[in-house]
C-alpha cells in the first residue's frame, strides 16, 4: 500500500505566531514584538493579530476601533518581511465572559434542555448575520489583511456548559424544514433516545448533518462578505469542533470558503494539551489532529497545528515541549503550526524570548520533517474514526444529550497500543487493519463494515454484538458467551502467536472500581476460531476456555475479538508483544512497520514510490537503549536524524516475509526522530 499525496508538495513547514492583543495594541508593546520577531525570523513565516482574547464576540464600535490599529500593524509587519492578517477569536462566542461587552439581543446557544450560553450567539439567527457578521468581517477585510482566520468558536459542541448544540428556536426551525417534520425539542429528545435503535441513529445523524449544514452557510455567509472587499485575502479555519458536534463534509466546508474554486482554505485543527504535566496529552491531541487533517481534500496543504500554552504561564511548559509537540502533530500528519504562547497581559514579553528562539533553533527539523513526509497520510492500523461517529454514543441505553463529559478523542484506550510500537491510520484508505468499539461499529454504513471484514478487525464484544445484529455475524467467527464479573484473569494459551508467552496472566484486576471491566467469555463459531487465551481465576481454575480468538472468514478477511480488556493495560511484555503479532497477522503480514522490541515508541509509517519514511517519538522518560524497527521493506539501509541532533545511518537485518530489521541508535527520552529507508 501506498499513500495517497496531497496535490502540491510542501518545501518546509509553515509556522505562524499567533500574537495577543495586548502585545499589538500599545506602540511600546508592538516595537518590542517588531524587535523580538526580527531577531528570530527565520522561525516565523507570517503573524496573526488576534482581534480580542476573550471568549465572546465584541461589538462593532469597539472592534472598528482596533481595526484600524490593525491597519497600521499590518503596514508596519509587511515592512519587516512579513506575512500578516488577523485571527477572529470569536466569530459566534465560546464562554460567558465579558459579555457586558457582547453584541445584545442576538439569540444564544441553546441545548436541547432549553439552557442558554450568554456570551454565544447562534448564526442561524438573521438578525445576528446581517447586523454584526456580515459588518464585521467585511470591515475586517478593509483593513487589508493578507489572511483572515475564523477561530475554534465556530463549533456545535462545547460552549460553556452547553454539550451539544444549537436547538434554538432557528435552529429548530431549519432542522424540522430540512425533514419535513414537527419536533420541539421535547420531543426531538425522545427521539433521540427511544424507539428502534436504527431510528435512534438516523435522527441523531440528521440532527449533525444539520448542524453540519449550519456550518457551512456561515462559511459561505463569511466568505462572500469578505471576497465582496478583497478577493485575494485568504481565509482559514481553526478546528471548528469537526470532532464530533456535526458531521459536515471536509470538502463542502472547503468549498464554501472558496471564491470560484481558487484561494484553498488554510486549515488549523487545535484543542488542550496546555501544559506539559501528562505528555500523553499530545498523543492523545495528535490522534484527533491526525484524523481531521487526514480527512481535508487534498488540495489544503497548509495545516497548521495549534500549540497553545494556555493560560501563557511560561513555566506550564518547557520550550522542549513545546518544539516537541509541534512535531508530533507533523508526524501525525500536519505541515505547521502556529504558535500561540505570549501571554495576554500580565507578563513583559522578555519572559518568552529564550522560548521564542528555542522554536527559531528547531526550524530546520520541522522544514526537513514536513518534506519528508510530503503531505501523505499515514499508513497502518485503523481505529475507525469517521465524522458523525459521535451519533453510536449510549445508542442502546442512556441519554445522548446528557451533560455527563464526553471524551472527544476516538477510541480513547487505544492510545496505549499507538504509543507503544503500533503505527496509526487515520482512514479507512491507508488502513491495513481495523479496530472498531460500539460507538463506530453503529454509525459506520453497511457497506463499509463488509469491506473491513473483507480484510483485517479488531474488536470487542459490544461491537461484536453490533455486527450480529446487522446481519455479519457470521463472519466474526465467534459469539459471546458468559459475563465474567469478578475475580478474572486472562492466561495467553499454546498457539504459534504467542510463542515463548504461553501461560503468561494478565491480571486487569476487575476488583478495582476505577478500572472495573465485564469479561467475556467466546464461544467460537465453528472449528475455524482459535484461542489465543483463556480466562482463570485467581486459584488458576478455567473460567472460560476463550477470551481472545482468532478467525479467517469465508471471504479471507481476519477477525479477532477481544473478551477481556481489549484495549487497556496492554503494555505488558508478553500482552504488547502478543498484539503486534496479532495485528500483523490480521493485515495478512502486510503491516507496514512496528517497533518489534520492548519500548514505548510512537510510530507513524508512511510510504511512496521512492521511499519508506517512519516518524518515531521516544514516549518515555527512560532512554531507549537498543530500539528495534521492523519494516516492510526490500531496503536494508536507513537514515534517521532527530531533534537532538542524532544524523546518522542504519543497515537492517533481513527477516522472513520481505521484512527488514533495524537496530535504532539510543533516542533520548520525549524527543522525535525521523527515519527513511
Amino acid at each position: 500500500m501506498k499513500n495517497k499525496t496531497r496535490k502540491e508538495a510542501v518545501s518546509r513547514a509553515h509556522i505562524s505566531y499567533r500574537i495577543p492583543t495586548f502585545q499589538w495594541m500599545t506602540d511600546a508593546c508592538f516595537e518590542d514584538l517588531l524587535v523580538t520577531l526580527d531577531r528570530n525570523r527565520e522561525g516565523v513565516d507570517d503573524v496573526a493579530l488576534f482581534t480580542a482574547m476573550v471568549h465572546s464576540p465584541l461589538k462593532l464600535p469597539e472592534l472598528e476601533r482596533r481595526n484600524e490599529i490593525l491597519c497600521r500593524r499590518y503596514a508596519q509587519l509587511r515592512k519587516y518581511g512579513f506575512s500578516v492578517g488577523v485571527n477572529v477569536l470569536c466569530t459566534v462566542g465560546h464562554h460567558e465572559e465579558n459579555v457586558e461587552c457582547a453584541p445584545s439581543g442576538c439569540t444564544p446557544f441553546t441545548d436541547i434542555f432549553g439552557n442558554t450560553e450568554a456570551g454565544t450567539c447562534c448564526p442561524n439567527d438573521p438578525e445576528f448575520r446581517s447586523g454584526f457578521l456580515k459588518p464585521m468581517y467585511r470591515m475586517l477585510a478593509e483593513a487589508g489583511p493578507d489572511f483572515i482566520w475564523l477561530d475554534d468558536d465556530i463549533r456545535w459542541c462545547w460552549h460553556g456548559k452547553l454539550m451539544f448544540v444549537c436547538f434554538c428556536d432557528h435552529c429548530m426551525a431549519q432542522f424540522n424544514r430540512l425533514y419535513g417534520t414537527d419536533f420541539t425539542r421535547e420531543t426531538l429528545h425522545r427521539a433521540f433516545n427511544s424507539g428502534p435503535l436504527p431510528e435512534r441513529l438516523s435522527m441523531r445523524k440528521r440532527h449533525l448533518a444539520s448542524s453540519g449544514r449550519s456550518i457551512r452557510e456561515l462559511f459561505r455567509c463569511i466568505a462572500s462578505s469578505v471576497y465582496a472587499v478583497d478577493p485575494r485575502i485568504e481565509l482559514g479555519v481553526m478546528d471548528s469542533g469537526m470532532r464530533w458536534g456535526d458531521n459536515a463534509d471536509f470538502d463542502e466546508l472547503c468549498q464554501a470558503l472558496m471564491k470560484s474554486g481558487e484561494k484553498v482554505p488554510r486549515w488549523r485543527p487545535g484543542g488542550g494539551a496546555y501544559n506539559d504535566s501528562r505528555p500523553d496529552d499530545f498523543l492523545d491531541k495528535a490522534a484527533a489532529l491526525g484524523a481531521e487533517a487526514a480527512s481535508l481534500p487534498d488540495s489544503v496543504v497548509r495545516i497548521q497545528s495549534e500549540i497553545e500554552c494556555f493560560n501563557y504561564q511560561r513555566l506550564r511548559k518547557s520550550a522542549h515541549a513545546v518544539a516537541m509537540e509541534a512535531a508530533i502533530y507533523h508526524a501525525a500528519g500536519l505541515t505547521g503550526a502556529a504558535w500561540n504562547i505570549m501571554d495576554v497581559e500580565a507578563d513583559p514579553l522578555c519572559a518568552y524570548e529564550p522560548l521564542i528562539s528555542t522554536l527559531c533553533r528547531f526550524r530546520p527539523f520541522f522544514d526537513r520533517q514536513v518534506v519528508s513526509n510530503q503531505c501523505s497520510r499515514p499508513i497502518g492500523v485503523y481505529n475507525g474514526w469517521t465524522q458523525g461517529y459521535i451519533a453510536g454514543r449510549n445508542l442502546a441505553a442512556g441519554d445522548w444529550c446528557g451533560r455527563e463529559e464526553v471524551n472527544p478523542w476516538n477510541n480513547p484506550h487505544a492510545s496505549e497500543l499507538f504509543a507503544a510500537g503500533i503505527p496509526p491510520a487515520y482512514r479507512m484508505e491507508e488502513a491495513q487493519v481495523t479496530m472498531l468499539n460500539q460507538y463506530i461499529a453503529w454509525t459506520l454504513p453497511q457497506e463499509v463494515l463488509i469491506r473491513i471484514l473483507h480484510g483485517g478487525l479488531y474488536c470487542d464484544v459490544d461491537t461484536l454484538a453490533i455486527l450480529e445484529e446487522r446481519g455479519l455475524g457470521r463472519y466474526t467467527g465467534f459469539q459471546a458467551g458468559r459475563k465474567i464479573s469478578r475475580n478474572a484473569r486472562e492466561r495467553l494459551k499454546k498457539h504459534p502467536l504467542c510463542t515463548d508467552f504461553s501461560g503468561f496472566i494478565r491480571d486487569c484486576r476487575q476488583s478495582f472500581p476505577w478500572g472495573h471491566e465485564d469479561a467475556w467469555e467466546l464461544l467460537p463459531a465453528d472449528d475455524k476460531g482459535e484461542s489465543l487465551a483463556e480466562l482463570v481465576d485467581y486459584q488458576g481454575t478455567i473460567l472460560a476456555e476463550c477470551s481472545l480468538g482468532i478467525y479467517e472468514n469465508e471471504w479471507g478477511g481476519r477477525v479477532a475479538v477481544a473478551g477481556y480488556y481489549p484495549l487497556r493495560d496492554q503494555l505488558f511484555l508478553s500482552r504488547l508483544t502478543l498484539m503486534k503479532r496479532l495485528f500483523s497477522w490480521l493485515s495478512h503480514d502486510q503491516l507496514i512497520g512496528w517497533i518489534s522490541s520492548y519500548h514505548r515508541i510512537a510510530l507513524w509509517a508512511r510510504q511512496s514510490e521512492e521511499r519508506l519514511s517512519f516518524s518515531l517519538l521516544n514516549a518515555s522518560q527512560d532512554k531507549a537503549d537498543h530500539a528495534k524497527l521492523m519494516a516492510k521493506t526490500n531496503h536494508a539501509c536507513g537514515f534517521i536524524w532527530g531533534m537532538d541532533g542524532l544524523n546518522c545511518n542504519m543497515e537492517g537485518n533481513r527477516g522472513k516475509d520481505g521484512y527488514v530489521e533495524f537496530t535504532l541508535p539510543q533516542l533520548a527520552p520525549w524527543t522525535v526522530y525521523q527515519i527513511e529507508i
